[in-house]
């Protein structure tokens, strides 16, 4: 059972922080989504979430273990891994085409 209620959560953290329902969801998913995400009516996916989260200035691997299930962990824990390897692979580049043009 999670701690919180993400309805309540995102509906709270959006108005303290000023945003109207437009503002917050634009480009990330519809107002009638949102709107029924704030009202209990659907649980937004880990992907929404995060994107939400983001843009209220929040850090959303602090809510995870509430919001996702462990499936959709899994995938976090992938994209993590990938990230840092591409980032890791992209510094060993630019190191071993600095040490060529010396």
């Amino acid at each position: 059972m999670s701690l919180f209620r993400v309805d309540t959560l995102i509906k709270e953290l959006r108005i303290s922080k000023g945003f109207t329902q437009d503002q917050l969801c634009e480009g990330i998913c519809a107002k009638d989504s949102l709107s029924r995400i704030e009202r209990g009516l659907r649980r937004p996916d880990w992907y929404i979430f995060e994107r939400l989260m983001q843009r209220l200035g929040e850090d959303p691997r602090k809510y995870y273990s509430d919001i996702i299930t462990m499936s959709e962990m899994r995938v976090i824990n992938i994209k993590h891994r990938l990230s840092v390897l591409m980032h890791d692979d992209s510094e060993s580049g630019k190191s071993e085409a600095e040490h060529k043009a010396r």
